[in-house]
């Protein structure tokens, strides 16, 4: 192929390429232990233990398969074991891999061996010469044997790897040993780029007595660290984000090409004001929470989405459980019209080392499978449940319950003074099953009103539970009244 664009990638390709793999060979340490501490607001705290060989005296040593996304006033680095007066000096950081760019820069005034179109016979020709300006990758001005030009189409052929140029993201540290000696260093870090949310799904078979539980991890990373067995915890924060059944990917993967030439698009100054911005959005975000420590080494290559499996379990015992949920307007009308409030059929698994289970359950989505008469499943519900402690009930919404229904209405509203109002109800609920129900029933206070609500009268007890709550028995073929009326209470702003 004679396009000289495709031949100037396919230089640029070789050229890093080759620099890579010098790179992976000069590595002057080897990693002992990883540990990874992963938030779901997309940051990541790297704790990173390398063994070195000191010399006596003053020298520096080059640590790479670090994130280039590293926030650098965050790193802390100590000596493990320091018995023989190993000391830390300084530290110089080089985020950004080499591009052919950069290359080209810092051949400016050296001889170069490239490739280029002659300017007469319009044919490729391999020429040497003195790089006076790379006006583009492809045009070069040049100095041949004294005459200098313009060549359109060109690309250099780099034979070796100048030694100032880092194909990786680079951590320099000057060291000082008293002795010749080997030390393990520990690096530690935040780095965004690394996050991970919660996906649960549960099967309840035909009969409703039974669940199967899994709950998966997500973990991303979009660095270029190949997390190679390591030790890992799980970190929800205390502002949920915004999730949906599918994690959905992030628009920009942070470290691709695309994304690095918006970042940066001209120099090193907009990479500087890209880490500054980076700092200043960690210094404002909450990494408080709650933990859940994964209890298995994890493999994690570069820029994958795995799947971790944080608890599972089989054949759990559930309790089925009939729900009325009451969240009604107050209306003024003393009687509102008849409303049909649908009844639903849950199944309450309880989060227990009995169950097969036991483990603290981060907040995430959950996905409910139902299983008909027939062995097919079908969905039943797609929700998210919050933090779930040891001992703590898992609640599985199945859909309608069969055979039961129940209707709700307003029968009186009075105003009793300026803030203060009263209004009834009245609920009925039909039982056509051959056998009794347990029906709870709840009236929903929402944690923003700013009201107070007490119950004035009532034909069953209540008591409160994230609302009102009333548990009635239903008897086969049956139906079952509650009236109670409530007195709200309004604040005195509110007038």
């Amino acid at each position: 192929m004679n396009n000289p664009l495709f031949k100037v990638f396919v230089a640029t390709v070789a050229v890093l390429f080759s620099y890579c793999l010098n790179a992976q060979d000069k590595s002057p340490a080897n990693r002992e232990r990883i540990q990874l501490t992963v938030y779901d607001n997309n940051l990541a705290f790297v704790r990173d233990a390398r063994s070195i060989h000191l010399k006596q005296g003053r020298q520096q040593v080059t640590f790479r398969g670090i994130s280039r996304q590293l926030i650098p006033s965050t790193l802390l680095m100590r000596i493990l074991d320091n018995d023989f007066g190993v000391q830390i000096l300084e530290q110089s950081f080089a985020l950004q891999p080499a591009t052919y760019k950069d290359l080209l820069e810092r051949a400016i005034g050296q001889n170069i061996t490239f490739t280029a179109r002659n300017p007469v016979t319009q044919k490729y020709e391999t020429l040497q010469g003195i790089l006076i300006n790379p006006e583009m990758p492809s045009v070069l001005i040049v100095d041949v044997d004294g005459h200098v030009q313009r060549y359109m189409g060109a690309y250099v052929n780099f034979n070796n790897s100048p030694s100032h140029i880092m194909p990786f993201p680079s951590l320099h540290t000057v060291f000082e040993s008293a002795q010749e000696t080997s030390a393990t260093v520990e690096m530690s870090y935040i780095t965004p780029g690394v996050g991970w949310s919660m996906n649960y799904t549960a099967e309840v078979n035909e009969s409703d007595d039974t669940v199967d539980f899994l709950g998966l991890a997500t973990v991303q990373n979009q660095t270029l660290i190949d997390f190679h067995q390591a030790e890992m915890m799980l970190v929800a924060t205390p502002s949920p984000k915004k999730a949906t059944l599918n994690e959905a990917k992030p628009s920009k993967d942070p470290e691709s090409d695309d994304a690095m030439r918006e970042a940066k698009p001209k120099g090193e100054k907009t990479h500087s004001l890209q880490k500054d911005t980076e700092a200043q959005e960690f210094r404002t975000r909450d990494l408080r929470g709650n933990s859940y420590p994964i209890t298995k080494l994890v493999d994690l290559a570069p820029r994958q989405t795995k799947n971790i499996v944080y608890t599972q379990a089989q054949k759990i015992t559930g309790e089925r459980q009939f729900w009325l949920v009451i969240n009604t307007q107050y209306d003024k009308d003393s009687d509102g019209a008849i409303q049909q409030v649908p009844v639903t059929t849950m199944i309450s698994i309880a989060n227990a080392p009995q169950s097969g289970l036991g483990l603290p359950l981060p907040r995430g989505n959950l996905l409910v499978y139902h299983k008909t008469q027939s062995d097919f499943a079908k969905v039943s519900d797609q929700n998210r449940i919050n933090h779930t402690a040891i001992d703590g009930k898992i609640p599985l919404r199945l859909g309608d319950a069969e055979g039961i229904v129940a209707s709700a209405q307003q029968t009186d509203y009075k105003q009793l003074g300026p803030r203060v109002i009263e209004v009834g109800y009245r609920i009925i609920i039909k039982n056509h099953r051959d056998r009794s129900a347990l029906i709870r029933v709840l009236k929903e206070l929402k944690p923003q009103h700013t009201h107070d609500v007490n119950v004035s009268r009532e034909n069953h007890p209540h008591k409160r539970e994230n609302g009102l709550l009333w548990v009635l028995e239903v008897p086969a073929r049956d139906h079952q009244e509650l009236r109670y009326r409530l007195r709200i209470t309004y604040p005195e702003e509110s007038e």
